[in-house]
C-alpha cells in the first residue's frame, strides 16, 4: 500500500471532502430565523413610523412635526444596536452563543409584540410614546447583539474551509424578513379598509412575528452550543 505523505509540519493533509457538523443545517436555519425577524421588526415599524404612529402615538396640529416625531423613533433602533453588540457580545465569548441568541431573539420579539398591543396617545397619554421609545430603544439592543451572533453560530458549525459560505445564513435573513413584512403589510392593506387598518390592522403586522419568534425559539432551544465555543472551554 502507497504511503500517504505527510507534511513536515506533521499536520494531517487537507481534505476538500465537506464536513457536515451534527446541527448544522439547525444552526443555518436559526441564524436565518434570528436575522429574518430582526429586518421583519424593522420593515414593519418603518412603514408604521410612516403612515400610523404619527397619528397614534404623536397626534399632532402639524403633520409635519408628528411623522418626524415618529421617524426619531425608528433612529432610537439604531443608536442602541452598539450597545447590544457590546453587551451580548461579551456574554456570548462568556457564557456561549446558544444562551445569548435565545436571549437576544427574545428582547427581540417580545418588544415587537408589545408595540402590536401599546395603547395609542388617545388612552394613556404621554406614556404611549415613551413606551414606545423604549420598547424601540430594546428592539435595537436585541439587534446588535443577534446579528454578530447569528453570524458565529453558522459560521462556528461548519467546516473551516467553508465557514463563510455558512456564515451567509445572517446575509439571507434580511431580505427574507423584508419579503415577509411587505407581504404582510400588502395583504392587510388591501383585505382592510383605511381606517380599519389604523384602528387595528397595523398591530396585526406587528403580532404576526410571534410566529417567527416561536419557529426561532423552537430551532434555538434543541440546538447545541457551537463546536467551537465548547472546545474553547474544555
Amino acid at each position: 500500500m502507497a504511503n500517504v505523505p505527510v507534511p513536515a509540519s506533521g499536520a494531517a493533509p487537507r481534505s476538500d471532502k465537506p464536513i457536515r457538523p451534527q446541527g448544522l443545517y439547525k444552526a443555518f436555519a436559526a441564524s436565518l430565523t434570528g436575522t429574518a425577524l430582526e429586518w421583519y421588526d424593522f420593515a414593519v415599524y418603518s412603514a408604521a413610523a410612516a403612515v400610523v404612529f404619527p397619528i397614534i402615538f404623536f397626534p399632532s396640529s402639524d403633520p409635519l412635526t408628528g411623522t418626524i416625531l415618529a421617524f426619531s423613533t425608528y433612529a432610537v433602533g439604531y443608536v442602541s444596536r452598539p450597545v447590544g453588540g457590546i453587551i451580548f457580545g461579551r456574554l456570548g465569548d462568556r457564557i456561549g452563543r446558544k444562551k445569548v441568541l435565545v436571549a437576544t431573539l427574545m428582547i427581540i420579539g417580545v418588544a415587537t409584540v408589545l408595540i402590536g398591543v401599546l395603547p395609542g396617545y388617545a388612552t394613556i397619554g404621554v406614556a404611549a410614546p415613551i413606551i414606545l421609545v423604549l420598547l424601540r430603544f430594546a428592539q435595537g439592543v436585541g439587534v446588535g447583539g443577534e446579528w454578530g451572533g447569528a453570524v458565529l453560530l453558522s459560521s462556528e458549525y461548519g467546516d473551516p474551509n467553508r465557514r463563510g459560505f455558512w456564515a451567509s445564513a445572517a446575509q439571507v435573513g434580511p431580505p427574507a424578513g423584508n419579503l415577509l413584512a411587505n407581504g404582510a403589510l400588502a395583504v392587510l392593506t388591501l383585505a382592510l379598509t383605511e381606517e380599519q387598518f389604523l384602528s387595528f390592522g397595523w398591530r396585526i403586522a406587528f403580532l404576526l412575528s410571534a410566529v417567527l419568534v416561536g419557529f426561532g425559539l423552537w430551532i434555538r432551544l434543541k440546538l447545541e452550543d457551537t463546536p467551537v465555543f465548547k472546545a474553547i472551554e474544555a
